[in-house]
């Protein structure tokens, strides 16, 4: 510990000390002249007397007040010392300090010291509390405003120096440990914090505790419990697995197809830099390209990797090597690898007739070997009909086959000849009409099936009564001997509304069906099917019916799987096998209602036939989910806002209006990523309607089982109708409201979709970006977005800039160090010395660009000699020098197309082609681009006839990566995709007419500190007229 130090120790425990007495305060002036470097003094008046310096006498007096705070008592028994403590305070303090204390040549020596006193206190008061560590960056603002403000004459003189002076370093290990947390950068920070507290420990003063070591300790208990809990701090290890897909290895036709490999990481910890390479295959296949760069693998986490396969000769089988390498937490490089068989699937399939057989028909079924799944439901009617002539009410929702249950039902009983089975759907604007159309319809179809036994029966008239249909049914009876009479009324309840009345035509209707159904003599049933609106119904003229037998037909439960499974699979037996894994797939979007199920596995089907494939996994379904999500129409869903409305009319427009609304608001938080707490939804709505009207319909939502509740939270039941509206719904439902509804819906998405200052805090939070050595700002931000016009576009361009890949320093240090670790995995050369000498680093850049800063990063990260980098026109001079160099790395950012790296390799084999004639290995490090420019610098390679050049893509992207591409990881809804490429397009034309979307329509998002790539969309980086954009490209 220096002198300094150990005279602020001193100085600490002098003025904490219990003891008062003048023997403490002459303690305290020696320690002070030992701070001071001045001769040795043990009589602080005399001190005082003879310091000169400002300096050393606003430390005195600093001293002297903390001294006063806590031996009051010992000045005061002394005038003397107390008019020399004044003196100096007065001295010190009259220009700067007393006058914000309002202390002036009025106020007595006796209200001084106590105002002095209260000072002090207060600044030991200051409380630097480190709730979490994503309040850090909050401390070091307070912090150091706090230190290097206004009281750095009181605080500063009795703190560590060398500590005070690295505060800014320690805070920044561990900030880089909060934006990058794995074992090196945990290990940096706590190593560091360790160091700086052990030293405050030691030496144990007041101010170094409070403001330095408390601190410290605080950030590192942070640190430490993060760690523990990190998902990113726990090892990760990834397994190769095979999703059991069989694969056309006889087909004469289909030559070519995509090879799956699963990649499973069962750990909690995330796996970094992950490859997959292909080290072998059977003969009887070919993969161009083998290996592929996946990037990081979350925790518990499954991804399929595709590789595009060409059959060479047809075998029922196939072979592959696969090696997967990875690097843990701690960076230490992990490998597995694994041998995968694959086999053939069928190839005797007549995919003309399977496409002839209209499987998965979404019409409603006819006939019992068709009707799939509700064999329980068609036996226990039919039982109940053959036996007793049961009546039912049939109910549920929409969608779910209570159409196909009735008609198969009517198919069976028409096979028995004593049944005279008549299906109706009802119509009729009045109560008075439907009763009207009902028995007129009824008596037509009987005599429809009888015509010439019953053609001498005249057709009764109804009116507001169905009650003639007695006498017709008797002498109906009368002509066919006793047959049982079944009267199928579909769509029951979407009869006039009158019938939800109670009125003497309606009880008299409900009356008349219960005499017809309970009369022995007329022998006849009713099957009253209908929708959500059967129990309303039941619950006002239910007296009238307390006979009939209820079914409610639901979706398909677990309990019922097995006919779920029959459900997806029976259609295509014998032609196309459905894994247990697809099963569930579709299972798990449809939650077994059976209409989407169809409706899915149709475009499952369709595809199948398209590429002939006949073996479906959990991937072709998903692929088949997406598909029947992109082209779902709004009135397949539309049950789940129009029925079960008890009103009618106007009534019934109004509450379908808030009921789509709900599920609008319900889409938006969705997108926004928010979770579906009922406050939020509130939130959303409550300028339009109250809050108990958006709680009753959320109840019903939850009632008719399209939502589900818990514990205040909401999720929609069936995620086919989740992913639908959150993708393409909000606009399609739009399209169904009113002019008047669409002005004001669209008004409200225009306000919701602008960007609020939470937002693009915690974007600059996370991203942290800083361009050309200025951190980007909400200002910067927000000025930005502004040139794009209303919220609705803002918000596409927002999506934009939140999902741009921004390389800090310390990524492409790390990037650099694994460029390295890929050549020493190739040639692997022992050094001389402690830095390599037989590595030379150059870069194709020119001088101004990014390149030589890149290169000097790669001598520097990987010890190599600095005098080892050279421009590019002097590589061969240095290779002519010396024999020692092995190996020429050219270290590149960025390739968008890989054009300039083409043109730079041939400009130099052109002016200096003896470097190509060296016997040395040539690499190309670059740290991010896109893998189609790779390929295409090696295609281009090979036809310049330069054999010993190797591409090292550190981050490759790919058409996910491309903002507006089919596969864009940005936008995934098609429609929002539109918008913002037009947008986009529109705004780059401007700025750059030739490439709008950036050089090679790369569509790229990718940004390092010093420049945007121009393969990026122009609006990130061009400036032209007035528009100026937020990571301006300095050409």
């Amino acid at each position: 510990m220096s002198n300094k130090n150990e005279a602020v120790k001193l100085i600490s425990e002098y003025i904490l000390s219990e003891e008062k007495t003048p023997i403490q305060l002459n303690k305290l002036a020696k320690a002070i002249c030992e701070y001071l470097n001045i001769t040795s003094c043990d009589d602080i008046l005399t001190l005082i007397r003879n310091t000169n310096r400002i300096s050393d006498k606003k430390f005195i007096a600093i001293t002297l007040l903390r001294f006063y705070k806590n031996h009051e008592s010992t000045i005061e028994e002394d005038k003397n010392l107390k008019r020399g403590f004044i003196q100096l305070f007065d001295e010190i303090y009259k220009d700067d300090l007393y006058p914000k204390l309002n202390i002036d040549k009025r106020t007595q020596n006796h209200e001084k010291l106590p105002l002095l006193i209260d000072y002090i206190e207060n600044i030991e008061k200051q409380n630097f509390e480190i709730e979490s560590l994503d309040k850090l960056g909050k401390f070091k603002q307070m912090f150091f405003k706090f230190i290097k403000g206004q009281y750095k004459d009181i605080i500063t003189p009795f703190l560590e120096e060398n500590i005070l002076n690295d505060m800014n370093n320690v805070i920044n290990f561990a900030e880089l440990y909060i934006n990058q947390p794995n074992l090196i950068s945990y290990s940096n920070a706590t190593k560091t914090l360790n160091e700086k507290i052990s030293i405050l420990t030691f030496q144990d003063s007041e101010y170094n505790n409070k403001f330095l070591l408390n601190p410290l300790k605080r950030i590192l208990e942070l640190i430490e419990i993060n760690f523990n809990n990190n998902p990113d701090s726990k090892p990760s290890k990834l397994i190769i697995t095979s999703n059991g897909k069989k694969y056309p290895l006889l087909s004469c036709d289909e030559k070519k197809f995509n090879l799956i490999v699963q990649i499973k990481n069962i750990e909690a910890g995330k796996a970094y830099n992950t490859r997959i390479k292909i080290l072998d295959v059977s003969k009887n296949i070919q993969i161009p390209t083998k290996e592929q760069y996946l990037g990081k693998i979350e925790g518990n986490k499954l991804i399929n990797v595709e590789f595009l396969t060409e059959i060479i000769v047809n075998f029922k089988s196939m072979n592959l090597l696969v090696e997967v390498t990875w690097e843990n937490y701690n960076q230490e490089m992990e490998y597995v690898k694994k041998k995968l068989t694959f086999y053939s699937q069928r190839i005797d399939i007549d995919w003309q007739k399977l496409e002839n057989r209209d499987a998965y028909s979404i019409r409603a079924i006819e006939t019992e070997d068709m009707l799939i799944g509700r064999s329980n439901v068609l036996d226990d009617l039919f039982k109940g009909l053959t036996t007793n002539l049961n009546s039912y009410y049939i109910h549920g929702q929409k969608r779910v086959g209570k159409t196909s249950i009735v008609k198969t039902l009517k198919s069976k009983l028409e096979k028995d000849k004593n049944f005279i089975v008549t299906y109706i759907v009802n119509t009729g604007s009045t109560i008075e009409q439907s009763i009207q159309n009902l028995g007129k319809r009824i008596c037509k179809e009987i005599q429809r099936q009888h015509k010439e036994i019953l053609k001498d029966i005249e057709i009764p008239i109804f009116e507001n009564t169905i009650d003639p249909i007695e006498d017709y049914l008797d002498a109906v009876n009368d002509k066919l001997l006793n047959k049982k009479f079944v009267f199928i009324l579909d769509e029951f309840d979407e009869m006039s509304s009158g019938l939800y009345e109670r009125n003497d035509i309606s009880n008299a209707f409900f009356l008349a069906i219960r005499n017809f159904a309970s009369h022995d003599r007329l022998n006849c049933s009713f099957i009253l099917v209908g929708g959500e609106k059967i129990s309303f119904l039941m619950s006002i003229h239910g007296k009238h019916l307390n006979f009939f037998n209820e079914h409610r037909i639901d979706y398909f439960d677990k309990e019922h799987f097995n006919q779920f499974k029959e459900l997806v699979t029976k259609p295509v037996s014998g032609y196309i096998e459905i894994t247990d894994e697809a099963i569930e797939e579709i299972y798990n979007k449809t939650e077994g209602n059976p209409y989407f199920t169809n409706f899915i596995c149709k475009e499952m089907l369709n595809t199948a036939i398209e590429k002939k494939d006949s073996h479906i996994t959990d991937k072709e379904m998903r692929d088949a989910i997406n598909k029947a999500i992109s082209k779902a129409e709004t009135h397949i869903f539309a049950h789940f806002w129009e029925d079960g409305i008890r009103e009618f009319n106007d009534k019934q427009e109004e509450i379908s209006y808030k009921r789509r609304s709900i599920l609008l608001a319900l889409a938006s938080l969705e997108k926004a990523d928010k979770q579906l707490k009922q406050c939020f939804i509130i939130d959303k709505l409550v300028e339009e309607f109250n809050k108990d009207e958006i709680k009753r319909i959320l109840k019903e939502f939850v009632d008719r089982k399209i939502l589900i509740e818990n514990e205040d939270l909401y999720y929609f039941r069936i995620k086919f109708f989740k992913n639908w509206l959150v993708k393409y719904g909000t606009e399609k439902i739009i399209m169904t409201l009113t002019n008047e509804q669409k002005i004001q819906k669209r008004a409200k998405e225009e306000k919701d979709a602008k960007i609020d200052a939470l937002e693009i805090k915690k974007l600059i939070t996370d991203k942290d970006i800083v361009y050309n050595g200025k951190n980007i700002t909400t200002d910067d931000i927000r000025n930005w977005l502004e040139q794009f016009g209303d919220n609705l576009n803002q918000r596409l361009i927002f999506e934009i800039l939140k999902n741009i890949t921004y390389y800090r320093i310390s990524n492409i240090k790390d990037k650099i160090k694994n460029i390295y670790n890929e050549i020493k995995k190739i040639k692997l050369i022992p050094t001389k010395g402690k830095k390599a000498t037989h590595i030379l680093v150059s870069y194709l850049d020119q001088i101004g660009k990014s390149g030589p800063e890149y290169a000097k990063y790669f001598i520097d990260e990987n010890s190599i000699h600095s005098y080892n980098i050279v421009e590019k026109n002097k590589i061969l001079d240095k290779l002519n020098s010396t024999d020692e160099i092995k190996i020429l790395v050219f270290i590149d950012d960025f390739i968008g197309t890989g054009n300039t790296i083409v043109e730079n390799i041939k400009e130099l084999k052109h002016h200096y082609p003896e470097i190509f004639k060296k016997d040395i290995d040539i690499y190309i490090g670059i740290i991010t681009g896109f893998l189609e420019a790779k390929e295409n610098i090696e295609k281009e390679f090979e036809a310049l006839k330069i054999s010993n050049i190797k591409i090292i893509l550190m981050e490759p992207l790919t058409e996910r990566d491309k903002c507006f591409s089919e596969a864009s990881k940005i936008f995934t809804n098609p429609d929002k995709r539109r918008e913002a490429k037009d947008l986009c397009e529109s705004i780059g034309n401007q700025l750059l007419s030739s490439n709008p979307l950036g050089y090679g329509n790369c569509q790229a998002t990718v940004i390092f500190p010093e420049t945007c790539p121009n393969n990026c969309l122009p609006i990130l980086w061009a400036k032209k007229n007035s528009f100026v954009p937020i990571f301006e490209r300095k050409i």
